[in-house]
């Protein structure tokens, strides 16, 4: 049996990552643990010299229904009312623009009147808003405090805060787990991310640890910004943010400005000739191998539902869809006829695949582990290589161009 030194129960029951339950783990020891209250309000920095009265509310609906807030604390001090708004953060990042839709949904139009109104409170008010996360992220608002859950627990032990409230007791022997078992390996990440060493990232890619997200989003970063500053007045770089399903997983595309089309998906009478060339990738090595996927799509880029929509009611002929289609294929087929007689860097394979999007695939070793005196791969050096590769393909990319437009195939 586990000694209860060693026994967490929301690692046992498998939520320790679970943002809502703990959101309202947090909410109830607000609610009925005052000396936790007392402290939080320590942590957060802001001057509470009493606590008449508290409510805890998780998950509080803004008037206009279009913000939610995690947690809202309100705390009657004396004759002031003292209002938290908490952003509860895990794993998850923060939305686009969050912080300052919460702050100018909270500061605008009467919002704080209509809370302290409804949970019945009086007084003057001093709203703080705070941003709770497991690392230390700041929130995109200044007007936020950042607040880590280990600021809480050390305080908590500093202060010796004692409280036998079960949701205090629940609450601290979480906190007692996110010390043990989660800080080692944030400081662990704040060492990679100083050393900024490629061979690091690539052997933590290898390993299972609940900070995998955050690993991949610094190697991304790291990774971009060395493409970036070596070719970005080459190819024109945009960032794409992660789905929810995507694991947080972000990718970027570039691509040459004569790459585009002039004509638009829907003047009827270019449709044939309209096309969008670009480079995508995650740079997420598979197997110690980067891939780049090679996309002809629409000019601009329609999602293939919404192209299908539009071809479906007549906005996009389907003599013209043909067209497009048959242009596409050709150009498909020279490109890889080109590239099979192009020389690549030692190797890097380029495939052919055949998807609504994607016709080809770049894949590009990390050379890592090698001895004599045969140099290892840095960020600097991969970034050069995919922007070698990068270079190839827009060769390849012209010389196709201009041999289909000698056949007045575009």
């Amino acid at each position: 049996m586990k000694s209860t030194d060693d026994y967490y129960l929301l690692e046992e029951l498998g939520q320790s990552f679970n943002e809502t339950l703990v959101t309202k783990l947090l909410t109830s020891a607000l609610n009925h643990s005052e000396p936790f209250t007392a402290a939080f309000v320590n942590v957060c920095k802001t001057p509470v010299k009493s606590i008449q009265k508290v409510v805890a509310i998780s998950e509080v609906q803004f008037t206009n229904k279009k913000n939610r807030i995690d947690i809202l604390l309100l705390i009657q001090n004396g004759t002031n009312v003292e209002l938290f708004i908490i952003e509860n953060k895990l794993f998850a990042g923060e939305g686009a623009e969050q912080a300052t839709r919460y702050y100018d949904a909270v500061t605008n139009g009467g919002e704080v009147e209509n809370l302290k109104q409804k949970y019945g409170f009086k007084g003057d008010d001093q709203v703080y808003f705070i941003y709770l996360t497991l690392l230390g992220d700041q929130a995109s608002n200044n007007k936020f405090i950042s607040v880590t859950y280990e600021d809480v627990f050390k305080y908590l032990n500093k202060a010796n805060v004692v409280d036998d409230t079960l949701s205090y007791q629940v609450l601290k022997n979480y906190l007692t787990y996110l010390h043990v078992k989660i800080q080692p390996q944030r400081i662990a990440l704040n060492q990679l991310i100083s050393k900024k060493e490629l061979q690091l990232y690539v052997d933590q890619f290898k390993i299972e640890t609940p900070l995998g997200k955050q690993i991949r989003k610094s190697y991304f970063e790291i990774m971009l910004q060395e493409l970036t500053a070596l070719y970005q007045k080459d190819f024109e770089f945009e960032k794409e943010f992660p789905s929810s399903s995507a694991n947080g997983m972000m990718k970027v595309s570039w691509r040459k400005d004569n790459w585009l089309s002039s004509s638009d998906i829907l003047q009827r009478d270019d449709f044939q000739s309209n096309h969008r060339i670009v480079l995508q990738s995650s740079f997420i090595p598979n197997n110690d191998t980067i891939h780049i996927e090679i996309h002809y799509e629409t000019q601009p880029y329609y999602p293939q539902s919404q192209l299908k929509n539009q071809i479906q009611r007549g906005v996009i002929s389907k003599q013209n869809e043909n067209a497009y289609r048959r242009n596409r294929e050709a150009f498909v087929d020279l490109f890889h006829e080109k590239r099979n007689a192009t020389k690549w860097p030692d190797g890097v394979i380029v495939s052919r695949r055949n998807t609504a999007l994607t016709f080809a695939v770049v894949k590009i070793p990390i050379i890592l582990g090698m001895t004599d005196n045969l140099q290892n791969d840095t960020f600097d050096s991969l970034a050069k290589r995919i922007g070698t590769c990068s270079q190839i393909v827009n060769q390849t990319v012209e010389q196709a161009w201009t041999e289909l437009s000698k056949n007045r195939v575009l």
